[in-house]
């Protein structure tokens, strides 16, 4: 291999030098693809428990309250769980209201019929 001066640096192209750099290169991909890998779960596993919740709450009764800082899921998660489940979700109208500064603020879910 030929000499190549690339930034200052001197690489004269020994195989040696070659792998340890395309080592560290691999190495800190796999660390981020693991970091990366690490948090999705994370964030995956909170979702599931909060859906956990939520189909607790939403047990057969023909009208559930369910308050927004009991429910941290997003709007589509709870809509698609409790649609799942055979419940109607509304917001509740006071919370749109007095623009959420309600202690009252819960989505209802009534128990649809057909």
């Amino acid at each position: 291999m030929a000499d190549v001066n690339v930034a200052g640096s001197k690489f004269n192209g020994s195989t040696t030098e070659y792998f340890v750099t395309l080592g560290v290169l691999v190495a800190l991909v796999m660390v981020g693809i693991s970091v990366a890998l690490f948090v999705r779960s994370r964030i995956d596993k909170r979702r599931r428990a909060g859906i956990r919740l939520l189909v607790q709450r939403l047990d057969g009764r023909p009208l559930v309250y369910v308050p927004y800082a009991e429910c941290a899921l997003s709007v589509p998660d709870v809509v698609s769980t409790a649609q799942a489940h055979a419940y109607a979700l509304t917001p509740n109208p006071a919370a749109l209201r007095y623009g959420g500064r309600t202690s009252r603020r819960c989505w209802t879910a009534g128990r649809s019929t057909g």
